[in-house]
């Protein structure tokens, strides 16, 4: 009878059930170390595309400083660009900006006013000119926009984008 209740004992399993406080911890340090990787590939993919995102803003402002000039007579636009030769203007001193609020109501002209000095702070620009005589075309303009710009408020590197077109005189 001895051997029989040894045998059953022997046959009994114990079962764990569950994960210990070791276990738990272990698999919490893994889960840690592969997400580590992930945010950063995030954050610099979160960067990059503000960074696209400013040099496309300086573009954009920058072409409509031009397509304004172009959209003036060229007696206009050659004395507008001598007004401004040498001058360093803050976007938020816009041209173009100042004429899109003249029409706004008040309420959304000051909204718009304190977006746009939010949003385009860090960013000044220069016009240069310069009245040639082609041959064949007679008198044209040179018009040079130049936008620069910091990627950030920390940043003190500015960068720096350039555009011109010809104006040419309407009897042209």
């Amino acid at each position: 009878m001895i051997s029989r209740f040894n045998n059953q004992r022997m046959r009994v399993r114990v079962s764990h059930t569950g994960f210990s406080v070791l276990e738990i911890l272990i698999g919490v340090l893994i889960l840690g170390l592969a997400i580590i990787p992930i945010f950063g590939i995030s954050s610099s993919s979160t960067r990059s595309a503000f960074l696209v995102g400013r040099h496309m803003m300086a573009t954009q402002i920058a072409q409509s400083l031009l397509e304004w000039f172009i959209a003036q007579s060229y007696q206009d636009a050659r004395q507008e660009a001598q007004t401004l030769a040498g001058q360093v203007i803050p976007v938020t001193e816009d041209l173009v900006f100042r004429h899109i609020l003249q029409a706004a109501t008040p309420e959304s002209r000051d909204q718009a006013l304190g977006e746009f000095r939010r949003t385009f702070r860090q960013m000044q620009y220069t016009v240069e000119h310069e009245e040639r005589d082609e041959p064949q075309q007679g008198k044209v303009l040179l018009l040079k926009v130049t936008l620069y710009y910091r990627l950030a408020e920390d940043q003190s590197n500015t960068r720096r984008f350039m555009i011109s077109t010809l104006k040419f005189p309407e009897d042209v």
